[in-house]
């Protein structure tokens, strides 16, 4: 059975320019921290629409190599669900799936991410250690959007 974990962070960057990265410019990131996102390549797709298939070569604590799809986007509600199918994340999940969501607040947005996620056996962690990730690239990308 599945289970979602989420956080929430507050930003300074418009909703818009925050969720055009993720939804155009998914491969900006690594530019932007190459020390964890080391690259990305299209496998299926144009890369940014729906059922678009990426393989990362990513760093979190170990090396890891894994494809995802993107599963949904919803524009309107500035929302985008990243499917991970294959790869070394699914060692630890059977099911991996991250959403990002940005919502206007104020003069800034306010960013949710939530990771559904079923463990393929009982001595998996929880993915804390992402939603970690997520926070930290979150607070980095707010304050390289705001210099540009």
């Amino acid at each position: 059975m599945a289970t979602i974990a989420k956080i929430e962070v507050q930003i300074k960057s418009p909703a818009d320019k925050f969720y055009g990265i993720f939804r155009n410019n998914i491969g900006h990131l690594t530019e932007v921290f190459p020390d964890h996102y080391k690259s990305m390549e299209v496998i299926e797709g144009e890369g940014n629409g729906l059922g678009s298939a990426r393989l990362w070569n990513f760093h979190l604590e170990t090396p890891m190599v894994f494809k995802e799809r993107i599963g949904a986007i919803d524009d309107e509600n500035r929302s985008i669900t990243f499917c991970a199918f294959e790869g070394d994340i699914n060692t630890d999940y059977c099911t991996f799936n991250a959403t990002v969501q940005v919502t206007p607040q104020g003069d800034g947005s306010l960013v949710k991410w939530f990771i559904e996620f079923e463990k393929t056996n009982e001595d998996v962690r929880h993915p804390n250690h992402f939603l970690d990730f997520f926070e930290k690239v979150t607070k980095e990308m707010d304050a390289y959007l705001l210099k540009t």
